[in-house]
């Protein structure tokens, strides 16, 4: 979480233990799912010897594992009930994040990087948003929930917002967090950030840092709770 580098898939996923967490407890309607969920079924290379079709069932029942394990982990009885649902994405070297919007109908992704022109949206995207759609629609097929067949003819779109940028490449997991942490869905939504805003970025790493060490998620918060407390009021008081 230091400046200028690269965050690790394991922070975003602490990140969106600690979310989870907190919308149980505020209500919020909003579930967020580890980096794992996507990755088996989309980025990963696991399984390229076999064929196509069978490829994509294995990757199924593993994106369906993940999403019953995380569930039993943040103590979520069912997705049923949830507006939005957050799968963070790492891919090609960046962060960014998919939403389903109940709300909305959409597959919507928030990405702090805009697309290069000339770059069409399959380009970079792939078939990652559709793929999502159809394995997240079976999945409440499987689990007996009507809405999988809405799911299916939801649109995909790609969220704009003023303050991404083309000249940051090191702060992208840092805007995934942070994203998650502030949509709700909203049209007029304001995350707090500016483009290239580079001292917000670095006291929203030093912010998470402090939450991911000290939050009760975390089973080792009270070894580091003291400590991390001291530090960070230090830094503060410099």
């Amino acid at each position: 979480m230091g400046d200028n580098v690269y965050i690790y898939n394991d922070i975003v996923d602490a990140f969106c233990l600690i979310l989870n967490a907190k919308n149980s407890a505020d209500d919020k309607k909003r579930i967020f799912f580890p980096n794992a969920a996507i990755n088996l079924l989309c980025v990963s290379d696991a399984y390229v010897d076999d064929s196509q079709e069978a490829k994509y069932g294995i990757k199924y029942v593993k994106f369906e594992e993940t999403i019953r394990y995380w569930l039993i982990d943040c103590n979520i009885e069912s997705v049923k009930g949830y507006q939005l649902l957050f799968f963070p994405v790492y891919a090609h070297d960046h962060f960014y994040v998919m939403v389903i919007n109940t709300k909305s109908k959409a597959v919507e992704i928030l990405d702090n990087r805009p697309l290069v022109e000339g770059v069409p949206f399959s380009e970079k995207y792939h078939d990652y948003p559709e793929k999502l759609r159809h394995a997240f629609s079976m999945y409440l097929k499987q689990h007996g929930m009507k809405l999988w067949e809405k799911v299916l003819n939801y649109e995909i779109k790609l969220v704009d917002m003023p303050w991404r940028t083309l000249d940051n490449n090191v702060d992208c997991g840092i805007y995934a967090m942070r994203h998650m942490e502030t949509y709700f869905g909203k049209r007029k939504w304001n995350c707090g950030l500016r483009a290239d805003n580079f001292d917000a970025l670095k006291a929203l790493r030093m912010q998470y840092a402090y939450e991911i060490l000290v939050d009760q998620v975390n089973k080792r918060h009270a070894d580091f709770s003291m400590k991390a407390k001291k530090y960070f009021k230090e830094i503060r008081n410099d």
